[in-house]
């Protein structure tokens, strides 16, 4: 052992004690965390913020205290903060996905908090997958020999074994995996694009996911060709899929030479195609915001979701209220959750006729959020309401309903009221 090591160890002896807080009951610890938790609520509080900025800052001071914590002792930090602190993983660049990719690669990160992650969220998505691109005839290609952010984003999904859920937010137009094999066994996905833009999803996406259990999708374009499973290969775009330009061997006439994406299938293919097709996943859960189902795709969703039993729709936008149309394609949803403004629940009239028994048999449970109390007493809504099969009515509503609603109501069944989260009382 080196000479100034020697010296060390003898001027100041490693301390084995226990730090005071490992000493104490784990009930106690808690107890202390949740006071913690209450005094930073309370001291962003008082700095006047809204309900949601709120939230987020008293939330982000509270890790913030936590992570401080954890550093005086590493029992601590394993045992009861490593499950808080290290349980969702917010990545909101490539260049943190590349650092977090390469600490866990050289397990710069220890085992039990890589074991505590249950979610990552990859925000602002980039589709950086090599392409042939030709520009005056001259062809180059893109491909480099760092991994794109979809081989990234594959590679840590698969070194996480207690992930529960993957978040794709801010998704770029046309992202796609290159690898078409599924590989990723997670319950929960959730894909969101980039504000202002509606994007189809590709098939591969649902493809590298084929455990999935809850699928969140938000302004999605879905068609056929998102809905279609195979072994390998890509998917042939749907028409009217934007053209490719080819090179030529006169450079006038490369301006002009376009060919489609890919080529045309033959019977052959297509009889190959569906023959390698892989059973959709077991989707139970299934959330909607403001997608757009394209018709082609609407003989294909009751073969898709075939064990779907949990389906939510939002929709925020009064001009996406097309979307309400495909709860009657599910056949056996148990549980249905209507979220609307409440400028459009007159356009939900119509929607929850077709809501009956015939087209949904196994209905038990129906929740609608955002309306008002009017609409519990309007009569087309009082004669959708008889012809279903649920057992369960609760509406969140945005307005205070008057003492006399609970004489007014002439429902089938008695619904539970709630109005600002709270539960009301008729």
């Amino acid at each position: 052992m080196p000479r100034f090591l020697r010296k060390f160890r003898r001027s100041r002896p490693v301390s084995t004690e226990l730090a005071p807080l490992e000493t104490l009951p784990v009930e106690i610890v808690e107890k202390i965390l949740f006071y913690l938790q209450q005094d930073c609520h309370a001291a962003v509080e008082k700095q006047g913020y809204t309900d949601h900025e709120l939230a987020i800052r008293s939330k982000n001071m509270y890790l913030r205290t936590l992570i401080s914590l954890a550093k005086c002792s590493k029992t601590l930090q394993t045992d009861l903060l490593a499950p808080v602190i290290y349980r969702q993983v917010l990545l909101t660049c490539k260049t943190q996905v590349e650092r977090f990719y390469k600490a866990l690669s050289k397990g710069y990160i220890r085992p039990e908090i890589v074991a505590a992650v249950e979610t990552v969220i990859f925000e602002e998505v980039t589709n950086d997958n090599p392409q042939q691109v030709t520009i005056a005839s001259y062809s180059y290609n893109t491909d480099s020999h760092q991994k794109t952010y979809q081989e990234l984003l594959v590679a840590i999904v698969k070194k996480l074994p207690s992930l529960q859920q993957v978040r794709i937010s801010n998704m770029a137009p046309k992202f796609q995996f290159r690898s078409s094999k599924p590989s990723l066994h997670v319950k929960s996905l959730t894909v969101s694009t980039e504000p202002g833009w509606r994007v189809y999803i590709q098939p591969d996406m649902l493809e590298q996911f084929p455990n999935i259990d809850t699928l969140s999708l938000q302004d999605i374009v879905i068609d056929e060709n998102s809905l279609s499973r195979k072994t390998n290969g890509t998917t042939s775009p749907a028409g009217g899929s934007p053209l490719a330009p080819t090179k030529s061997q006169n450079r006038t006439s490369s301006y002009f030479s376009f060919r489609p994406s890919s080529p045309k299938q033959t019977k052959d293919d297509k009889q190959k195609e569906e023959e390698q097709k892989l059973p959709p996943p077991s989707i139970s859960t299934l959330e909607l915001t403001d997608c757009i189902i394209h018709p082609s795709a609407v003989a294909e969703l009751p073969q898709f979701f075939d064990r779907l039993h949990t389906l939510t729709l939002r929709v925020k936008a009064k001009s996406q209220t097309k979307l309400l149309a495909v709860a009657p394609l599910l056949a056996t949803l148990q549980d249905l959750t209507v979220e609307i403004q409440p400028s459009g629940q007159t356009d939900l009239l119509p929607h929850l006729e077709k809501y009956n028994a015939e087209t949904l048999p196994n209905l038990q449970k129906l929740t609608l959020v955002g309306i008002t109390p009017s609409l519990l007493t309007h009569p087309q809504f009082v004669a959708a309401l008889e012809k279903m099969a649920i057992k369960t009515l609760d509406c969140h509503l945005v307005q205070k309903p008057s003492a006399s609603l609970a004489q007014d109501l002439k429902l089938p069944l008695t619904p539970t009221l709630y109005y600002k989260n709270q539960r009301l009382n008729l």
